[in-house]
């Protein structure tokens, strides 16, 4: 097992989250004042204190100081293990189980039957990296720090997710939060092509997870935050659909295809003969995850519609079918019209059955279930769950803004494999403390690709939003101050890997 860092041993720190930052400088209330303020009509941010928000970097520090890319299951394993240990250590009232999948599990010993369940998830994997494209001093690892970023691999999707979760272990096993019908999910493989291990949480819906009660949410820790200031967090109720799959044959074919499904865009591409000649490759400005990068800066889709018949084509990776290819491979084959194998992906708000249709003509494979690929659209839906309805207040306050997640999350993956009735009860949203991609920033930071950046105030903002939102649906309370230790909490010691 991977050696434990000290810094995640130290004993739970006193908290002082209920700060409102305008009364810095006045008298502050109670904390039950500041809780009632909290339930009010108006929506009240908190302030997550320096050393809050060091214990919570401590622990992301810990996380991307592991590299678990999806496509090495074995430092999956390793970091899960972490995670497990951890959460085991912060809430031993909890039972916590790793089901057959990988995914680690934890639910409370009592669950109030009566009362809406709370089901965190965040994925431990991440796309593989390629240090190559890295932007200098930045690495995939081991990180890059100063006073405003944390810059390595998985950083955003979905360590600072992870982070959330042993973050609110941590502060309840402190005595500084009350936990309120909260069940913790970590998913082993969101990432990449193939089975998504989401499927086994949504099939364990009232067996290994308590079945969903009325008013229940499931809330995707993904990264959705603004990376400019006023750094506004992001609350995904829909969700696109992300179709993948595989189309074999000629170039010609394969360009006459690509043509005709103008909404599909090339991940992926390999011939299934070795060329006659040596591969010649150029390198492209990296554009990061497909969803966001637009058609004309993918430089596959132009190689494709450029190449003729006696071409060999070679780009991406199948497996991280979410990744725009920035290196393209040319050569020549032994004979024209040789066959490639060509990776499409389809995201945004597009309908199973139109979908199925649009393929019918063409001999595919697909990379991942396309009934899990769907998508969903929830925000008709949202005041039936009480962190709906803290969210909606939120929004209404200008404290966040609903959007349409341009991408995919686990939100799909899991709730695809409910039973209907249970898809019907429980009410999915995206929302997390990742930062989104900085595509105009110099150099540019990309989530499925180099240099991805945590701004560290965007994170902060967005923890505290959190713990406002979850307070205000009843998952979360202050715990009663004579149950808190007295004094100011020490601060976390830099990390190793600080500027």
């Amino acid at each position: 097992m991977p050696a434990t860092n000290p810094e995640l041993t130290q004993a739970p720190r006193p908290l002082r989250l209920w700060v409102d930052a305008a009364s810095v400088a006045t008298e502050r209330p109670p904390p039950a004042l500041l809780l009632t303020m909290t339930r009010s009509s108006s929506f009240f941010l908190p302030e997550v204190s320096t050393a809050e928000f060091e214990r919570y970097l401590a622990g992301l520090r810990h996380l991307v100081d592991q590299p678990s890319p999806f496509t090495a299951p074995d430092t999956v394993t390793a970091i899960m293990d972490t995670v497990h240990r951890r959460m085991i250590r912060s809430l031993p009232n909890y039972r916590h189980n790793r089901d057959a999948a990988g995914n680690l599990i934890c639910v409370p010993a009592e669950i109030i039957a009566s009362a809406p369940i709370l089901y965190l998830s965040a994925h431990v994997d991440t796309v593989p990296a390629n240090p190559s494209i890295w932007t200098s001093p930045f690495a995939p690892h081991p990180a890059f720090e100063d006073e405003h970023q944390l810059v390595a691999q998985g950083v955003n999707d979905c360590k600072a997710g992870v982070a959330t979760q042993l973050w609110l272990a941590e502060l309840a096993a402190g005595g500084a939060l009350d936990l309120q019908n909260i069940v913790f999910t970590f998913t082993f493989k969101e990432e990449g092509s193939g089975p998504k291990t989401g499927t086994a949480l949504g099939e364990a819906f009232g067996s290994g997870l308590p079945a969903p009660t009325p008013g229940s949410t499931l809330l995707v820790l993904e990264n959705t935050i603004r990376s400019e200031s006023p750094y506004l967090p992001l609350v995904y109720a829909a969700e696109n659909s992300s179709y993948t799959v595989r189309l074999t044959g000629p170039l010609v074919a394969l360009r006459a295809a690509q043509l005709a499904l103008a909404h599909w865009r090339p991940v992926a591409i390999t011939p299934i003969i070795a060329p006659l000649s040596e591969w010649v490759w150029t390198d492209h400005p990296p554009q990061g995850h497909v969803c966001t990068a637009p058609p004309d800066k993918n430089p596959l889709l132009a190689a494709l519609l450029a190449a003729d018949r006696s071409t060999l084509l070679s780009a991406g990776d199948e497996r991280s079918h979410g990744t725009v290819p920035s290196s393209i491979g040319l050569a020549h084959g032994s004979k024209p019209d040789a066959a490639h194998r060509l990776t499409l992906t389809k995201r945004g708000n597009f309908p199973l059955a139109a979908t199925l249709a649009e393929l019918a003509p063409y001999d595919y494979t697909p990379v991942k279930p396309l009934a899990q690929s769907v998508g969903f659209d929830v925000t008709e839906r949202c005041a039936s769950s009480p962190v709906g309805v803290a969210c909606l207040a939120a929004a209404d306050a200008g404290a966040v803004a609903f959007d349409r997640n341009p991408g995919a999350s686990d939100a799909t993956i899991i709730t695809s494999a409910l039973t209907p009735a249970y898809r019907e009860i429980l009410l999915p949203l995206v929302c997390g403390p990742g930062t989104r991609s900085q595509r105009t920033a110099l150099p540019p930071r990309f989530t499925h690709g180099p240099n991805e950046t945590f701004v560290k105030p965007a994170g902060r903002r967005a923890l505290a939003t959190l713990l406002a939102v979850l307070t205000r649906a009843g998952h979360v309370t202050p715990a009663p101050a004579t149950r808190r230790d007295s004094g100011s909490s020490p601060t976390i010691p830099p990390s190793a890997h600080s500027a």
